[in-house]
């Protein structure tokens, strides 16, 4: 019969995920057994995390990493003061937002709440959030090549330099063409004229770019040169 040679779990593998799960739930105050959706929001921006489904609550509690960002308790909100009044509990649905975010900002927040009577403790929930600045300053192209004077081809080396720092990519495009990475070496022939070489800078909320239109000349020197009117 289709589908009869299908392998069933062992025993002992069933055990095995089956303790992993206890484990997990049993140490749910460490946010290190939950998975924790990522969250991308740009500098100066705000962000809210909310995670909340209800209960008599005893205590909510939004930690920073290994830290206290903010809980309440007995009524009251009580907020780190690293934040510098950044921070805001709602706690209506316990949801907590971050003010103009700085790229520090980054890191993993976690929810651990408290209900009761009876007190119980539930399995915390954690947020990986990334802070990225916006990308302004246009990257700087620079050149260097040399010629075969027999198959009158040049070969180009360019780099591509940004001041932005920190999970940043580079990407080329030439032609119909596209590199990875901030270094290209490419040859062009003194028949294909004016080539345009493209470099793009970018992080998961912008990206900039550059170009450089360079062709390869019979000239003592400088085997590829930038084109004139560019």
């Amino acid at each position: 019969m289709i589908g009869s040679c299908a392998p069933h779990p062992s025993p002992f593998i069933t055990r095995i995920f089956g303790l992993v799960f206890i484990l997990c739930i049993a140490g749910a105050e460490d946010w290190k057994c939950q998975s924790s959706p990522v969250i991308h929001k740009k500098v100066g921006e705000d962000v809210e995390l909310l995670y909340f489904q209800g209960g008599n609550i005893f205590r909510a509690t939004w930690n920073y990493n290994n830290s206290v960002a903010a809980v309440f308790s007995d009524g009251e909100v009580t907020y780190s003061g690293q934040w510098k009044d950044r921070l805001y509990l709602n706690i209506t649905n316990f949801s907590l937002t971050v003010k103009n975010l700085k790229p520090s900002d980054s890191g993993i927040f976690s929810f651990i709440l408290v209900t009761g009577p009876p007190r119980q403790q539930h399995p915390s929930v954690s947020f990986s959030l990334q802070v990225h600045e916006v990308l302004t300053a246009l990257p700087v192209l620079t050149s260097n090549s040399t010629r075969d004077t027999l198959t009158r081809v040049c070969t180009v080396l360019l780099e591509c330099s940004s001041e932005a720092t920190g999970g940043v990519t580079y990407r080329w495009t030439v032609r119909n063409q596209t590199i990875t990475g901030p270094s290209l070496t490419y040859t062009i022939r003194e028949e294909d004229g004016d080539t345009v070489f493209k470099c793009t800078v970018g992080n998961i909320v912008s990206e900039v770019s550059e170009s450089k239109v360079l062709k390869c000349i019979n000239q003592t020197g400088e085997a590829a040169a930038d084109s004139s009117g560019v």
